[in-house]
């Protein structure tokens, strides 16, 4: 009912809970998305650091299984996102140069991110087909977690199937899903 008219988000939740924050508030609302700062300890963002660069890799080939790895605060290794999907899931990739779990210092950061993310989200939609789903496998700062969620929109998007690490499993697992309603 457009009653609140702006939001300030402070997340601290398992990953795959703050995607589904994020899809709630979604990116009509404005929201001031932030990040829990490791050094100094800290809500203040740290405009004096130079932006992340973010890489995106793309698959040789389409296949019936799409991964896409979130590689902001660590890289992934391929091999446990195919002991999970298969030999030959097609792998996407959206990664921080210097990733590390205090990388996220700066609103724009956030900013850029959302932006790559949905036009990868648009792209695999186009080489997989509209109804491909993407297995997300996030490693990421909570803030890029919620704005993940934000950036999802259910009638341009893929369904989204979002992966956490469980060390009682041995990897990732199932934890969460983010798919069209009718």
């Amino acid at each position: 009912r457009q009653e609140i008219r702006r939001l300030t988000v402070f997340g601290l939740a398992p990953i795959p809970l703050l995607f589904e924050l994020g899809r709630l508030i979604s990116d009509i609302s404005t929201a001031d998305v932030r990040q829990l700062l490791r050094h100094p300890k800290g809500w203040k963002w740290d405009p004096s650091t130079a932006p992340i660069e973010y890489n995106l890799s793309r698959p040789d080939q389409p296949s019936s299984a799409v991964a896409l790895k979130l590689e902001v605060s660590a890289p992934v290794a391929d091999g446990r996102i195919r002991t999970v999907l298969g030999p030959e899931a097609a792998i996407w990739s959206i990664s921080a140069v210097g990733a590390h779990n205090d990388i996220v210092r700066r609103p724009e950061d956030i900013a850029a991110f959302a932006k790559l993310f949905r036009k990868t989200l648009d792209d695999i939609k186009l080489v997989h087909g509209e109804n491909t789903k993407v297995n997300v496998f996030p490693v990421v700062p909570v803030s890029i977690a919620v704005e993940a969620g934000r950036s999802w929109h259910p009638k341009a998007h893929p369904p989204l199937a979002i992966y956490d690490q469980n060390w009682k499993l041995n990897g990732f697992a199932l934890a969460h899903t983010l798919e069209h309603t009718s």
